[in-house]
């Protein structure tokens, strides 16, 4: 999780893919553009919000 953080500093903006139904092309277009693509399940996500939400 550290390491995703460190990563989305650098970025600005992330997209969330949530199905494998994205294209490779897009995927690599919206990489080049800088966006950090993080494949997710949803509920880690939810998770995630949740302890977020918490702190």
């Amino acid at each position: 999780m550290k390491y995703i953080i460190a990563d989305a500093k650098k970025q600005n903006s992330i997209i969330l893919v949530s199905s494998h139904e994205e294209y490779a092309v897009e995927a690599f277009e919206w990489e080049a553009d800088g966006f950090l693509l993080l494949s997710v399940n949803k509920d880690n996500i939810k998770r995630l919000l949740l302890r977020v939400l918490e702190e």
